[in-house]
């Protein structure tokens, strides 16, 4: 790009500018941005973009902090958008979102981290009802601060719900239900 954008400016007084850029083979425009970029070179961008000629361009070490983001194993299986509020939460980041999706093209974060299943997955099947139970407790805190936990027992196979308890403490739920049902 600095040697097109030379060896054109040092020829411009003897041969016209659209001339020899049609002998080199790049139009009109190119040019002109290339002596635009190189003119108004910027050390504070990541990719040298001036961010005072180009807006809305991130700075050196914001790239570098989507970059680190992105990189980090704790995020590997997060989404971007997930990625994103971490690091406004963290004000390591002041972009908008889809500047960060941008950047993150840019830099070839293509979002394809999934994990796939292991080979040796072998999921839970049931031919009839009550034949497997499955338990839950989900802790459920109020306004007021005061946890409650929320226990409930299904049958795998038909999903219907067999019982379930709301209460302040955490009690054997299950082992009162299953002295019921036994």
């Amino acid at each position: 790009m600095e040697l097109v954008v030379n060896s054109v400016e040092s020829i411009k007084h003897s041969v016209p500018i659209n001339k020899a850029l049609k002998v080199i083979d790049i139009s009109r425009s190119s040019f002109e941005n290339y002596k635009t970029i190189l003119v108004h070179k910027c050390e504070a961008s990541y990719y040298k973009w001036c961010t005072r000629k180009i807006q809305n361009k991130l700075l050196t070490n914001e790239v570098r902090t989507i970059k680190n983001y992105m990189n980090h194993d704790t995020y590997r299986f997060w989404s971007k958008s997930s990625i994103y509020l971490k690091a406004i939460r963290d004000n390591n980041l002041y972009c908008g979102l889809s500047t960060f999706y941008k950047y993150c093209n840019i830099l070839s974060f293509t979002g394809t981290n999934i994990m796939k299943k292991p080979n040796n997955y072998n999921p839970l099947k049931t031919t009839k009802t009550n034949e497997v139970w499955c338990a839950d407790v989900t802790i459920f805190k109020t306004h007021d601060g005061v946890k409650h936990y929320i226990q409930i027992l299904m049958d795998h196979f038909s999903k219907v719900v067999l019982g379930y308890l709301i209460e302040k403490y955490i009690e054997f739920f299950l082992y009162r239900l299953t002295k019921i049902f036994a």
